[in-house]
């Protein structure tokens, strides 16, 4: 079996927001979010997951892996992706369409966290018509990214609610394109019909390991959190935000800074 890497890149040029000017745009003062990269290495995250991908694989089932940020950009390569999901992201509008499937993901993620309050593996059909699965993953209690996995088919039994993939692919606006032909059109329902089909034993055993996996992933971005006093930076900035002028501002960096930093004072 081979395995693919890909990488979704942002148009040249463009430039995310940070986490305070989110909160701003929400409206959202009370709480500066943690970024997930200022925990972990996204380097790091790759080997983790891109290892279950393997240890999946050993069992005779093929699981796509990847982490993505709340608004399902990549955070890692996104690693051993279906042939059809590869064709499906060649193209501006599929990967446009896929991220929008993604989103929905996260959604149904975050409303079962809260529900639970639990970071169990969340599975879906996505919007073309393959099984999907999404973790959400904490630190200091906020959910700072997303893993994701799955792309294959199936009717199962997933806690009480049946899962059914269709026959044919959903292309949603793809289908709509005028740049798509018949013969593409022919070659995606081809690649579709090849994704790997899992029975209720191996969904089984998919979902557990997910769920294990989810479990140490987030056991392991937690003590990265703590380990790197995260906490106390992200009051730090809560209170920076807080600041209305640059007085205020120059008081709080003078007085707290250096006990963040384990320094008797701060020179600036």
């Amino acid at each position: 079996m081979q395995f693919h890497q890909v990488a979704q890149r942002e148009p040249t040029g463009a430039r995310h927001e940070s986490a305070i000017e989110r909160n701003s745009r929400m409206g959202n003062d009370s709480k500066v979010e943690v970024e997930l990269t200022s925990i972990a290495e996204p380097s790091y995250l790759q080997a983790m997951h891109d290892t279950f991908s393997d240890k999946m694989e050993e069992k005779q089932i093929d699981v796509a892996s990847a982490v993505l940020d709340e608004e399902a950009r990549p955070i890692t390569f996104e690693f051993n992706h279906c042939e059809f999901c590869r064709q499906m992201r060649r193209t501006e509008v599929g990967v446009r369409e896929c991220r929008k499937s993604d989103r929905r993901g996260i959604r149904l993620a975050r409303e079962a966290f809260k529900q639970s309050g639990k970071t169990s593996p969340v599975f879906w059909v996505c919007d073309r018509g393959l099984i999907d699965f999404c973790v959400p993953l904490l630190a200091g209690g906020q959910i700072v990214a997303y893993l994701f996995g799955g792309q294959f088919r199936g009717t199962f039994n997933n806690n009480g609610g049946e899962l059914k993939t269709p026959d044919l692919p959903t292309l949603g606006e793809i289908g709509e394109s005028t740049d798509l032909t018949t013969d593409t059109r022919t070659q995606y329902e081809q690649a579709f019909r090849q994704v790997q089909k899992l029975n209720q034993q191996e969904f089984d055993i998919l979902r557990e390991a997910a769920g294990d996996f989810g479990e140490t992933l987030n056991g392991v971005i937690q003590k990265l959190y703590e380990s790197k006093d995260v906490q106390k930076a992200e009051v730090f900035m809560q209170k920076a935000v807080e600041k209305h002028t640059i007085k205020a501002l120059f008081d709080l960096i003078v007085n707290e800074l250096p006990g963040m930093m384990d320094a008797r004072y701060c020179s600036i």
